[in-house]
């Protein structure tokens, strides 16, 4: 099978949201399962932060369950907003994650979108889940 690369932004392409299974069975009608505004979210932290990996396995990388999550794979759980196409986690390549993090942190009000922080050791977790009260939800595992 000729593998199609569907160009959502500038910078991102569908294979980058989602997992190389999910891909290998939808194509690229996979797009129904992400959200609009996670996509235009994502091209807007590239434009701020530089390159920033979500899944790589299109690149040969080790990296495909970090955006939509289907069931039956690694890591889903059913209230998690990646089951919903409305979350990723990100490894920025052109600074460190902390930086990023705490960068994000500091700027908020720039990126009105995210909903949901999440702060882990090797990347960031960002989601746009529905704001209780208007208050981003910040968790750690």
């Amino acid at each position: 099978m000729e593998l199609i690369s569907m160009r959502l932004t500038k910078n991102y392409k569908l294979q980058e949201f989602i997992s190389k299974n999910v891909f290998d069975i939808y194509g690229e009608k996979s797009v129904k399962f992400l959200c609009p505004r996670l996509i235009e979210l994502a091209q807007k932290l590239r434009d701020n932060y530089g390159a920033l990996t979500i899944n790589n396995w299109l690149y040969f990388g080790d990296r495909q369950y970090s955006g939509f999550r289907q069931e039956g794979e690694p890591y889903r759980s059913i209230t998690s907003q990646h089951s919903f196409g409305r979350a990723i986690d990100i490894v920025p390549l052109n600074i460190d994650v902390e930086s990023l993090r705490e960068d994000l942190l500091k700027n908020l009000d720039k990126f009105v979108e995210i909903g949901g922080f999440g702060i882990y050791k090797t990347f960031v977790h960002l989601d746009i889940r529905y704001k209780v009260d208007g208050n981003v939800q910040f968790f750690e595992p």
